[in-house]
């Protein structure tokens, strides 16, 4: 007992150093230490919810109303996305199998309990219960967790399977297929790991283009990650050539890259529709809105066909990192 007792101590003191100053700004800002209205994630219906400015009506009675054919089909979703985010994001997946039999043979190892204990809790939680924001980050993030685990699994798995396969192949030697494998193995992760890297630094390698437009029922396609957010440093330049104060705020699908990028504040878009459009630049004082591909469902008509909206007046206009429109709008209402 007073060894668990300080093995408590020292986990919660750990937790403790690196919450409580986050909890003392949300204090601060907010005026509690978890942000109003988190619980409502439980009840969202889509991930564009999670960006509403009314959010009154997201409760369980709405929730439920829903009805259970298209519950059950969103937690079966979030749950194969989620397991493939652990197959391909923690263990690229040819490692899978391995790592699964590694983690069966270390299964009593007290150093395990922890891995066992949380991705349990993990998977339950992102499926049932913040299913929408688990396909969309939530998991990926959290996963990150279990790689080190994995990274112990995998070769016990492969000492095992190299194991079991001498003994029925009289012609293997397990230490030089142990190192051969071992050696192999992670040659291809390398080789995955800078294929990934390629992709997303230097562009497509395969010769793959989406042929559709968004507008089109094309994919919502993401740009090299070093031309990311140019477009957000054209309007930037923009709005200090029309001498906008940076403290007057621009509604964007991505305020923190937004102000990191053109050091403006910024405040989400809100998802619920054009009345709530208003209704934030009025409560956030926000002057301009920035209309993209990443845009809110009720704004799609003005985005692919122009449909024009009152209150809101074009002014500039933009391309992303690959080639898509970008509008910039003032709001006057």
């Amino acid at each position: 007992l007073p060894r668990a007792a300080r093995a408590f101590v020292s986990g919660a003191s750990g937790w403790a150093i690196v919450m409580l100053p986050w909890f003392a700004r949300n204090y601060l800002t907010v005026g509690g230490i978890l942000a109003p209205g988190g619980m409502r994630t439980l009840f969202l219906r889509s991930y564009d919810e999670l960006f509403r400015l009314n959010v009154a009506d997201l409760t369980l009675a709405r929730y439920l109303a829903w009805g259970s054919a298209d519950i059950f089909a969103s937690k079966m979703a979030a749950l194969r996305f989620d397991l493939l985010v652990l197959l391909l994001g923690a263990l690229q997946l040819f490692l899978a199998p391995l790592a699964l039999i590694g983690l069966w043979r270390l299964r009593a190892r007290a150093e395990f309990a922890p891995l066992l204990l949380y991705a349990a809790l993990l998977l339950t939680t992102m499926v049932l219960l913040f299913t929408f924001p688990g396909t969309h980050g939530s998991m990926l993030h959290s996963s990150a967790a279990l790689v080190a685990y994995f990274a112990v699994a995998v070769p016990s798995g492969l000492d095992a399977a190299i194991e079991w396969i001498a003994r029925r192949r009289r012609t293997w030697e397990p230490q030089s297929a142990k190192k051969f494998f071992a050696c192999g193995l992670t040659a291809l992760a390398l080789v995955i790991s800078l294929f990934v890297y390629s992709q997303g630094v230097f562009g497509n390698l395969v010769g793959v283009v989406e042929a559709k437009s968004l507008c089109d029922g094309g994919a919502n396609n993401a740009p090299q990650w070093n031309a990311r957010d140019i477009e957000y440093e054209a309007i930037g330049r923009e709005l200090d050539a029309r001498e906008v104060p940076p403290a007057q705020a621009v509604m964007t699908v991505d305020p923190p890259s937004f102000a990191n990028t053109t050091h403006r504040a910024s405040v989400y878009l809100p998802t619920d529709d054009t009345n709530a459009v208003f209704a934030a630049a009025r409560k956030f004082d926000a002057r301009w809105m920035v209309l993209q591909p990443d845009h809110p469902a009720p704004l799609h008509t003005l985005y692919c066909a122009g449909a024009g909206v009152d209150g809101l007046v074009l002014v500039a206009r933009f391309q992303d990192g690959l080639g898509r429109p970008v509008m910039l709008f003032q709001i006057r209402q």
